[in-house]
């Protein structure tokens, strides 16, 4: 994720900082969020703002935007949780602290095994909420 670009934005744009307000108190973490949900945080009613801050946020490799096909609605699913995101880009936690509660963030790559490796950091994050333990605590053995 983007931090230092994320805080920029945090600190000039009100729709970034009324939102990271709002996600850094939630106490569960959705894995994803639908363009209306994202309205209700924001305060607005017009879809292709939502979009575009959902562009945005993608943008700051905070997640994936997922765009509708017809009779659905455009999602974006979180690359971490989204109360950690906001706690990042406020200040509340450091980087330090973030890396601890959820994994590495800061060199993903696009190949095959920088996705496989994110998804089984999501697998640990799951399994450690699930089994209320912390991440250090959840060891995942592959076997060929």
């Amino acid at each position: 994720m983007d931090i230092e670009a994320a805080r920029k934005a945090y600190r000039e744009d009100d729709q970034m900082r009324l939102f990271v307000d709002k996600v850094a108190t939630f106490k569960r973490n959705a894995n994803t969020m639908k363009v209306q949900r994202l309205l209700q945080l924001i305060g607005r009613s017009e879809t292709q703002g939502a979009i575009a801050f959902m562009e945005k946020m993608g943008a700051l490799k905070a997640g994936t935007l997922h765009l509708a096909r017809p009779k659905e609605e455009s999602y974006i699913e979180w690359a971490y949780p989204i109360s950690k995101i906001g706690k990042l880009i406020k200040g509340d936690i450091d980087e330090e602290q973030f890396q601890d509660e959820v994994g590495e963030f800061s060199s993903q790559s696009d190949s095959p095994a920088g996705k496989s490796t994110l998804s089984l950091d999501k697998e640990k994050r799951r399994l450690a909420e699930l089994l209320n333990l912390h991440t250090d605590q959840i060891e995942i053995t592959i076997r060929f």
